[in-house]
C-alpha cells in the first residue's frame, strides 16, 4: 500500500511532511508496505545517490544509522526503485537525500522536524595547496558526507569518527577528498574540488542538513556555507 499526493515529496506514513528547497528536485516516494518498505526515486536523468541519516530508540539506547548508496537506472525510465530490507517502516527521526547522478540535481526530505532549520554549526570552506581545493572544512561535529561529481561518479564519508582529522581550535572537521570512499561502480575519489560538485551534509546527531552545488563564487571566495 502506498500513499500518493501531488507533491514534489512522497511519504506513505502517518507522519508530518517537510522539505528542503534544492537547486532542482527530483520526485521522491517512499513505500511503506508491511513486507519490505522501499524508496523511489523517479524524474532521473541517470542513476541515484542516496544517503539516509536516522536517530530511534530502543528502550533506553539511542541508535544512530547513516548510509550512503548509489543504484542505476537499467531500464532507463527515469525511476529507480530502493529497497530497504529489514525495516518495518520510515523511521520518524530521519533525513535523506537524493541526487541525479547525471544533472547534479538534488532534494532533501525530512519526515519529522523544522527542515529550514540547519545544523547549528553551518560553516564549510574550500582548502587545498597553490590555490586547487583538496578537501573541505566543515563546522559540526558527526556528518554522513555525499558527495557527487555529476556524469563520473559518487562517494561518502562519516565525518567526526575517532581518527578524523578534525580541527578543534575552530571547532572545523576536515573532509579531505582523497579519503572519500567510492560508492557502488564510482571510480576512485577525484583529486580536486571542480565546478558542479554537489557537497551534501547530513548531520546524524541532530537529523539534520545542507547542501550546496559548487559554482565559481565558491571556488574564487573559498566559502561554500557561512562567512
Amino acid at each position: 500500500m502506498s500513499l500518493k499526493l501531488p507533491i514534489l515529496f512522497v511519504l506513505a506514513a502517518t507522519l508530518g511532511l517537510s522539505s528542503i528547497p534544492a537547486t532542482a528536485q527530483p520526485t521522491l516516494q517512499f513505500y511503506c508496505a508491511r513486507a519490505l518498505p522501499a524508496v523511489c526515486a523517479s524524474g532521473l536523468s541517470g542513476g541515484l545517490a542516496l544517503a539516509q541519516a536516522a536517530r530511534s530508540l530502543n528502550g533506553h539506547i539511542t541508535i544512530v544509522e547513516h548510509w550512503a548508496d548509489t543504484k542505476q537506472d537499467v531500464d532507463g525510465d527515469g525511476a529507480v526503485w530502493y529497497e530497504l530490507p529489514g525495516w518495518e517502516s520510515v523511521r520518524e527521526l530521519s533525513i535523506w537525500a537524493a541526487v541525479d547522478m547525471v544533472t547534479g540535481e538534488y532534494t532533501i526530505i525530512t519526515p519529522a522536524g523544522d527542515p529550514s532549520n540547519p545544523p547549528r554549526y553551518k560553516r564549510a570552506y574550500l582548502e587545498g595547496n597553490s590555490g586547487t581545493p583538496d578537501r573541505l572544512l566543515i563546522g559540526g561535529l558527526r556528518y554522513q558526507a555525499l558527495y557527487v561529481r555529476p556524469g563520473v561518479g559518487a562517494w561518502k564519508f562519516l565525518l567526526g569518527r575517532s581518527g578524523d582529522s578534525g580541527n578543534a581550535s575552530e571547532s572545523l572537521l576536515t573532509l579531505e577528498l582523497a579519503a572519500m570512499h567510492p560508492i557502488g561502480a564510482s571510480p576512485g575519489p577525484p583529486p580536486r574540488v571542480e565546478l558542479d560538485d554537489v557537497v551534501i551534509l547530513l548531520d546524524t546527531g541532530e537529523i539534520t542538513a545542507f547542501a550546496a552545488r559548487i559554482d565559481q563564487e565558491a571556488l574564487d571566495s573559498g566559502t561554500v556555507f557561512g562567512g
